[in-house]
């Protein structure tokens, strides 16, 4: 009873790693518009590095000046900023110049007139039930709402960047320790099943040795990948994300081991 219990748990969660694995090609399908019947793996060689500079204040006022997600909501809030100024010149009088250029012809006996004419215009615009002071203050309200939205992006940038800064440095160390371990845990299966030959160990222990050491491997590889992309989520934020960094990573991938 005790192995059926495991037997259908592993099933279940056979199925949700099956989905989890797919619903991630699909999202991998969006993105390149291809399919994919294999993709390489991270190989061994993949240098572990630390943030450069180490310290994530640099790397804050980098995002704060190239980030292209807050440069437009910069430049969102000043186009909000010269709507306000041109509903409001709605009030305004207006200046214009204006020429004119005329030729009449009287016929044969009464000559002709013609001439030019320069002169200036004012416009006085009359009250308009409001309109002009509604929409100006609309303008000003969305002009608000841009300011805010800058104010968001950059607090949103700056925890991105923590956040990647943070998590590359925390998967180098985990992906040193989860190493050992997954040394650790292939020496524990040998000594099981050694265990298992001169009768000290059951089959069972042997299955629950297996299980930890692929747990092992499974929390091994996630490390490392979650490396790789808070390193990619670091350039990203600060605005330094390039195609040599692609090119770079890409080096580091393999053909999976058959």
């Amino acid at each position: 009873q005790e192995a059926q219990a495991r037997h259908d748990l592993t099933v279940a969660q056979e199925i949700t790693a099956e989905n989890t694995l797919e619903d991630a090609r699909e999202a991998l399908r969006v993105v390149t518009g291809q399919e994919y019947g294999s993709l390489d793996e991270l190989g061994e060689r993949m240098p572990l590095k630390t943030p450069d500079p180490a310290r994530v204040d640099p790397w804050i006022d980098r995002a704060l000046a190239n980030n292209p997600t807050l440069h437009s909501a910069l430049q969102a809030a000043d186009a909000a900023k010269e709507t306000v100024d041109l509903q409001r010149a709605g009030h305004y009088p207006s200046l214009d110049l204006v020429a004119s250029h005329y030729d009449n012809d009287f016929g044969p006996r009464g000559g002709d007139l013609s001439g030019n004419r320069v002169g200036i215009q004012v416009n006085i615009p009359l009250f308009q039930g409001g309109a002009v002071t509604s929409r100006t203050r609309q303008a000003a309200y969305q002009h608000e709402a841009a300011r805010e939205q800058v104010e968001a992006t950059q607090r949103d940038i700056v925890r991105q960047v923590r956040n990647a800064h943070r998590g590359q440095q925390a998967a180098i160390s985990q992906v040193k320790a989860l190493k050992q371990a997954l040394v650790s845990n292939r020496s524990s299966l040998d000594a099981t099943r050694a265990g298992l030959d001169v009768g000290t160990r059951t089959i069972v222990d042997v299955l629950d040795a297996e299980r930890e050491l692929y747990r092992a491997e499974r929390d091994y590889a996630k490390a490392r990948y979650d490396y790789v992309l808070n390193r990619l989520l670091l350039k990203q934020a600060a605005g330094d994300l390039g195609e040599a960094d692609l090119v770079e990573i890409n080096a580091w991938l393999q053909r999976p081991k058959s």
